[in-house]
């Protein structure tokens, strides 16, 4: 049978250089390195892309590149349960509530109750979901243009 080479933690952490991508294994913080996470985050090592389920949590694995500014941009499904790692690419209106960003922050809500559809089907959509009887079913916002990568949440005045 034929072995896969080891290496040891400093020899995997050389081996990255700035500019390079990461594919981290993992969902969330199960089976994810965070001892190769965070030997990399005490390295010179910036301009990192991290293609991974999500960018751990706050100060740990992907989240302490993230604190360190070592991440240049972050791929994956699932950043919601880190707000810092939504706070690098959102900004917040004076207008949006801390509940309002706790809220669409919130893994347990963001992705099931926000729903972004072209504006000549929304009608049809919320036809649909009052006809299923969804407890819930409104237009809040609508998705404009601006810098990629970025997102920018306003709340019109009540």
């Amino acid at each position: 049978m034929k072995q896969a080479p080891q290496i040891s933690l400093e020899e995997a952490v050389a081996k990255v250089k700035t500019g390079d991508t990461l594919l981290v294994g993992g969902f969330g913080m199960t089976g994810n390195p965070v001892h190769l996470l965070h030997a990399l985050a005490e390295t010179d090592v910036r301009d990192l892309t991290y293609i991974a389920n999500n960018v751990s949590e706050p100060g740990l694995g992907g989240g302490r590149l993230l604190r360190n500014g070592q991440l240049k941009k972050a791929i994956g499904s699932f950043f919601t349960s880190n707000r810092e790692a939504v706070a690098a690419f959102t900004t917040w209106a004076d207008t949006v509530s801390e509940d309002a960003r706790t809220m669409l922050c919130d893994a347990q809500t963001s992705g099931g109750l926000l729903i972004a559809v072209a504006p000549e089907r929304t009608d049809g959509l919320l036809d649909a979901l009052r006809a299923e009887h969804a407890p819930a079913a409104a237009v809040i916002g609508e998705v404009i243009a601006g810098p990629a990568g970025s997102l920018e949440v306003v709340r019109a005045a009540d």
